[in-house]
């Protein structure tokens, strides 16, 4: 099941945007407070309100952060991520599979569906440094068409790719510690834009 409409209708906007705008009044210096990792977890956290449950804060269980109530008895598990906007792309970083051996477990890792989908947030500054709006998507993680090992090809000495039939870019990155790294097309992921 498709739950992009639900999770983007769930959130509470207002809620949403009275977090994002105490974060903007205890902006100091020249330098706002960043929105992402745990800061973004619990800003959505508030945001979905009595919608949250597994939520840990600071947990480091793979890849979900938190599951949103849908229907009573069924769990949506969300993994949450910044993300940022390059050449029509929207590129979010992935779990880190250093504990793979060989390109087969690392691959089987990434194709067993953990999560029901992604939450990414981009914020935009405005002149004075403070945020202006954001793009919240939902990524529904079926986007992420099955991987093949033997389909990785080593670009650079420093990282694997594989692209899909729908145009997302896959790389891990060894010396990174195999991080995983996605580049969506933005035709795939749609943003709700949110202004403050």
């Amino acid at each position: 099941m498709n739950y992009t409409k639900f999770v983007t209708n769930a959130l509470q906007v207002n809620t949403f945007k009275k977090c994002v705008n105490n974060i903007n009044e205890m902006f100091t210096l020249a330098k706002p407070i960043p929105i992402k990792g745990e800061v973004l977890e619990r800003v959505l956290v508030e945001s979905y309100g009595d919608r949250i449950c597994d939520y840990v804060e600071g947990s480091m269980e793979q890849q979900r952060d938190f599951s949103l109530v849908y229907n009573k008895n069924k769990k949506v598990r969300i993994s949450v991520k910044s993300g940022a906007v390059i050449k029509n792309n929207l590129v979010i970083s992935g779990s880190r599979l250093t504990k793979f051996e060989c390109m087969e477990s690392k691959v089987e890792y990434l194709n067993n569906k953990i999560i029901d989908g992604i939450i990414s947030v981009r914020f935009v500054l405005n002149k004075q440094g403070k945020y202006q709006k954001c793009e919240f998507r939902y990524i529904d993680s079926r986007v992420f068409q099955p991987l093949q090992a033997d389909a990785f090809t080593q670009r650079v000495k420093s990282s694997y790719e594989s692209i899909s039939k729908n145009g997302i870019v896959t790389e891990l990155y060894p010396k990174m510690s195999w991080q995983v790294w996605y580049k969506i097309p933005l035709n795939l992921v749609p943003a709700t834009v949110i202004e403050f």
